[in-house]
């Protein structure tokens, strides 16, 4: 259960980098307020927006390059857009940091449940997945006891800092620690477009998606 226990905290880890932004979200309008309420709402929702976009190839390149790989270079990802994040550069830069901490929450959340699914014990699969199940809640709640206290000592970039070292580390840990991953298999990536199309021309296959990426943006503007 030691792997079980490292993929739920690089689940944390993809958690907060939506939670990092929604607990500072005042101090940025200090910052960034010149680009209006939906701008701002967009520094939150850009990373579920990459999840609504390449979701559906998220799974098929998982599988090309193999979960181990894809879940190390997500924490590595993460950790290298935290620390620019940390300098806190103008609006245009900081939506394509958060752009790709769109793809590092997407690989993590695609493959975090599916490798713990195959690790847990049949016995403890259920238990497995319910503490997957709660990274989300789990990290708004430490998000919302830490970080204030952590961004009045240092600041907005302490906060961000910290989330680098989080990721840096644990993607560490794990490359070191989970298995090998199966040799390559060829995959046929040429229906990748075709497969978007499909879904985005469907209201009940698209909907779900785009209301799960639009919710930060609307709830940031109460």
């Amino acid at each position: 259960m030691v792997l079980v226990l490292l993929l739920w905290a690089a689940g944390l880890g993809a958690a907060a980098q939506f939670g990092k932004i929604s607990v500072i979200f005042d101090d940025l309008r200090g910052l960034y307020g010149g680009t209006g309420e939906v701008g701002l709402g967009l520094i939150v929702s850009v990373v579920g927006m990459v999840g609504l976009i390449l979701g559906t190839t998220a799974g098929l390149l998982v599988a090309r390059i193999g979960p181990k790989r894809a879940i190390v270079a997500a924490m590595a990802l993460g950790a290298v857009v935290s620390m620019v994040e940390a300098t806190l550069p103008a609006y245009p830069l900081l939506i394509a940091a958060r752009v790709l901490e769109g793809v590092s929450h997407l690989t993590i959340v695609v493959v975090g449940p599916t490798m713990i699914a195959g690790l847990a014990p049949e016995a403890r699969r259920a238990l497995a997945m319910t503490l997957w199940s709660s990274f989300f809640g789990v990290t708004y709640a430490i998000l919302a006891v830490a970080a204030p206290p952590l961004v009045t000592w240092g600041g907005i970039p302490a906060l961000f800092f910290s989330h680098a070292a989080w990721m840096a580390l644990l993607g560490v840990v794990l490359a070191v620690a989970l298995p090998r991953d199966p040799p390559r298999q060829p995959g046929r990536m040429g229906n990748i477009v075709a497969e978007h199309l499909a879904i985005y021309a469907s209201p009940r296959l698209a909907a779900p998606a785009m209301g799960f990426a639009s919710i930060p943006s609307f709830t940031s503007l109460f």
